[in-house]
């Protein structure tokens, strides 16, 4: 696996600088351009489109934080494992009410979605927070293997309160309109 930290010789952190990401970003586009090599031939060319396409998806992957998070956690290999994830067991009995109620009484079920969608957002808030203070013990060197662990778990959750909060969200519109 190409290692983008390296390319643009940062530091493998969850927080990087992103003016400096962005400057070394066009360091670098403007050294392998293209159009520098069009006279050296077709196959400089084709070399120098090569790293250009992997600058790009160095940069496209390191400047945004939700990209580059996975894809530390892939470099550090550290995989996910949707077993361990700690599903909130109050929220999916709470989907179940919920999901009852919209078939025997809509109008009630339509004020009940209110308090429930609040509790993914706090949900949600919650994993936020634990991710950010995770990523900064990560980049202090303390504990990182543990750190990315417990990151990948949370993001396994995540990846389940978007789920169900996209099915809230589609039920709620078709049942209960």
């Amino acid at each position: 696996m190409v290692d983008y930290f390296q390319i643009f010789n940062i530091p493998r952190k969850f927080f990087v600088d992103l003016s400096d990401l962005e400057k070394k970003f066009y360091e670098q586009s403007r050294l392998y351009h293209p159009d520098r090599f069009s006279t050296l031939g077709a196959e400089a060319k084709q070399a120098s489109l090569e790293k250009m396409s992997e600058l790009n998806q160095a940069f496209t992957t390191l400047k945004n934080p939700e990209f580059r998070c996975s894809y530390l956690l892939k470099l550090e290999g550290v995989v996910s494992d949707t077993k361990k994830s700690q599903i909130p067991l109050e929220l999916t009995e709470a989907w179940f009410e919920l999901q009852e109620l919209i078939l025997e009484d809509p109008r009630k079920a339509q004020e009940k979605s209110m308090s429930f969608e609040k509790e993914i957002q706090k949900h949600f808030s919650k994993i936020k927070t634990e991710i950010n203070s995770l990523e900064k013990e990560y980049d202090t060197g303390t504990l990182q293997k543990i750190a990315l662990e417990k990151i990948a778990l949370l993001l396994d959750t995540q990846s389940y309160l978007k789920s169900l909060e996209r099915d809230f969200t589609r039920k709620m519109k078709h049942e209960v309109s």
